[in-house]
């Protein structure tokens, strides 16, 4: 691999974009910003035979930052001896809508016998989204696919769709190493939990899909959830918002 480009449309003005981060398997390599509503990458990424390299993007909204962003890869070049292809492209990634900051809720909930956390939720008007893509080491590979995941800050839970009309959610945990478990746990803004999965030795970077429905089988009803997300014993937190 040797650039790939990532463009950016919507209401939002790409000038408060603050950085976009390429990542490597989860490994950070170079970070750029929009010029226009294009950001292009421009480095040298070795792809093992007969394996495959997982590339990520983390972009940063400033404070200025309203409206709507959405992000997809529309170019990428490489060589393996020759030109490599690489299609479809475009892909498609997801829409973030960032708003200003209106206020700052603290919620205290009891998880578990002698376990209680405090959950701080601030909201403020930077947002991260992540699109991912997979190149194989061929001169023609295979499509890449494409999943938002892990922020920058590396402890924030991304959910997508964001708000989601339909019966079930995609949550990405925040960055790990290897394959660890995963419990996903949904709760009402009254902190009364409604889902509890565990999902077991999942790769680090991949999201686990999450039907919404409670534990009785009942579809969720509209409206805002919190959730949290356990790996290793760290608890991270995302907002959930259903408009059926």
């Amino acid at each position: 691999m040797t650039s790939i480009t990532l463009r950016v449309t919507g209401t939002g003005n790409p000038n408060n974009v603050t950085g976009v981060t390429l990542w490597a398997n989860g490994t950070a390599i170079t970070t750029t910003t929009f010029t226009g509503i294009n950001a292009v990458f421009n480095f040298t990424g070795n792809l093992p035979p007969s394996s495959s390299v997982t590339y990520s993007f983390t972009a940063s909204f400033g404070t200025n930052a309203v409206g709507n962003y959405s992000f997809q890869v529309t170019a990428a070049t490489g060589s393996n001896g020759q030109a490599a292809q690489f299609s479809p492209l475009p892909v498609a990634g997801a829409t973030v809508t960032v708003a200003q900051a209106t206020a700052t809720p603290t919620l205290t909930a009891t998880l578990m016998p002698s376990f209680t956390p405090t959950f701080t939720f601030t909201a403020t008007p930077t947002s991260t989204w992540t699109a991912v893509f997979t190149a194989s080491a061929t001169p023609t590979p295979a499509a890449p696919t494409h999943t938002p995941t892990s922020t920058s800050s590396g402890n924030t839970v991304v959910v997508y769709p964001n708000p989601v009309t339909g019966g079930s959610v995609n949550v990405l945990p925040p960055a790990y190493m290897g394959s660890q478990d995963v419990r996903v746990e949904i709760f009402t803004l009254a902190f009364r939990q409604v889902v509890d999965e565990t999902f077991p030795a999942v790769p680090g970077g991949k999201a686990v899909t999450i039907e919404l429905k409670d534990r009785w089988g009942r579809p969720l009803a509209d409206g805002l959830y919190y959730v949290v997300v356990t790996v290793n014993g760290r608890h991270s937190t995302g907002r959930l918002l259903i408009l059926r």
